[in-house]
C-alpha cells in the first residue's frame, strides 16, 4: 500500500523488498545526464584503445591424440570374429 504525503515526495511502500523497474534504473541517469554522457564516452575510448592495441591475428596449436585400439567390441553374427583388438606385429 503507498503512502504519499504529497505529489513530490516519493512513495513509500509497506514492504520495501520489491523489484527494481526500469524507470528506476534509468531515473538516475538522467537525472546526472552529463556524469552519464562522460562515463558512456569514457568507456567507449577504453574500449576502442583497447581493441586498436590488440593483435589482429590469433595462433593456436592443436595436437591429436589417436588411439588405435577400438573401445567397443565388435558386435558380429559370425562366431568366428573375435571381440579382441588386433594386436600388432
Amino acid at each position: 500500500m503507498a503512502i504519499r504525503a504529497n505529489e513530490h515526495e516519493l512513495v513509500r511502500y509497506e514492504s520495501e523488498a520489491r523489484l527494481a523497474t526500469l524507470r528506476d534504473i534509468v531515473t538516475p541517469i538522467f537525472r546526472h545526464g552529463r556524469a552519464g554522457l562522460l562515463v558512456t564516452v569514457a568507456l567507449s575510448i577504453a574500449t576502442a584503445g583497447v581493441v586498436l592495441t590488440l593483435p589482429q591475428h590469433y595462433d593456436a596449436e592443436m595436437t591429436v591424440l589417436v588411439k588405435r585400439e577400438r573401445a567397443d567390441p565388435i558386435v558380429s553374427a559370425d562366431p568366428s570374429v573375435s571381440s579382441q583388438p588386433p594386436t600388432e606385429n
